[in-house]
């Protein structure tokens, strides 16, 4: 009895070594993983607080960019950095990594919200973003009339389809997840997402050359798109366009033919569609820290101003993005 009861002793002793030694892994283990998970988090914290700082450093760029204007009579917003430094990409070291940002101008793309006009659809922007999406051949599946009629039916506050391609609320209610269309402008690009037919690879494709801002928002001639300014078949001289933007464009006016026909009736330049100055702009904005990136796009708003002590500079909107993604 004595022999068999210490070999029931050492089997305990075993078995209770072997059970310390697990725990003893299994807290290294979790230890482990719990200082990469914090020191992950900490990581992402210090990225987007550098990347709030990149938006303060945006704003103050663009505000003393104004007030160079201000001061010399001449409100312009161009490409040209030499000009308007806030066109020009940033990047700089910082502790642990590196930051880096990039301003653009949001009224040099095609405002989606235009098709929207004191409540009734503009027949002349729906055509001209049919005219975008067939060059740029968006959707990869099916025609660009037929997404656009169903933006359409997105933004107007009728239930009646845009003849037969657009869809309505009936066309969502049958889902399995039911919703309504937004029957109003959009706020934020991603919202195309939930229009039928509109893919993810074709948000990212068209978020290069749309803006979504307020409906009485202008086109600023210095900074707009070259396949923006494509669309406008009222301009005198689109080629020069182009050209001058290298130099700056003060007094557009030159640049618009005054037509009344029925193709330009309604983009000249009373039609305040035109401008040489912008109040939108996109921050894009990246930072990596101990191998973590983050990236964010800021919308900022600068109002014009009389006089420099009075110029506002504001985020609007803030988003922080997929790491595959633009919008």
């Amino acid at each position: 009895m004595i022999h068999k009861q210490r070999g029931t002793v050492i089997v305990s002793v075993l078995l209770l070594f072997a059970i310390a030694a697990y725990l003893a892994a299994e807290i290294t283990y979790r230890q482990k993983i719990d200082i990469r998970r914090t020191g992950t988090i900490l990581a992402q914290d210090q990225a987007y607080e550098y990347l709030v700082g990149a938006e303060e450093l945006a704003k103050l760029v663009l505000k003393e960019d104004l007030k160079g204007d201000i001061k010399k009579s001449e409100i312009i917003d161009t490409l040209i950095k030499k000009k308007d430094e806030w066109s020009s990409k940033m990047e700089a070291p910082v502790s642990g990594g590196s930051i880096a940002g990039h301003v653009k101008d949001l009224q040099g793309r095609f405002n989606i919200n235009w098709l929207l006009q004191s409540g009734a659809i503009s027949k002349q922007h729906q055509q001209r973003l049919v005219n975008l999406f067939s060059g740029q051949k968006i959707p990869k599946d099916g025609t660009a009339k037929e997404l656009v009629d169903r933006i359409v039916d997105w933004l107007d506050s009728d239930d009646q389809p845009t003849l037969h391609d657009g869809i309505e609320d009936q066309g969502y209610l049958v889902k399995q997840t039911p919703y309504r269309t937004g029957n109003r402008i959009l706020v934020e690009l991603s919202e195309l997402l939930m229009v039928e037919g509109v893919t993810a690879e074709d948000l990212e494709h068209m978020s290069q050359f749309l803006a979504v801002l307020p409906p009485e928002s202008t086109l600023n001639i210095n900074t707009v798109l070259p396949e923006v300014i494509d669309l406008y078949d009222c301009l005198e001289d689109i080629a020069r366009i182009k050209a001058e933007q290298k130099t700056g464009i003060v007094n557009f006016a030159d640049y618009v033919n005054k037509k009344t026909d029925q193709t330009c009736n309604n983009v000249d330049l009373n039609s305040g569609l035109f401008s040489a100055n912008s109040q939108y702009f996109l921050l894009e904005s990246e930072a990596t820290i101990n191998g973590r990136t983050i990236r964010m796009n800021s919308v900022i708003y600068r109002p014009e101003a009389a006089t420099p002590d009075k110029i506002s500079v504001k985020v609007m909107y803030r988003k922080q993005l997929d790491p595959f993604s633009r919008v």
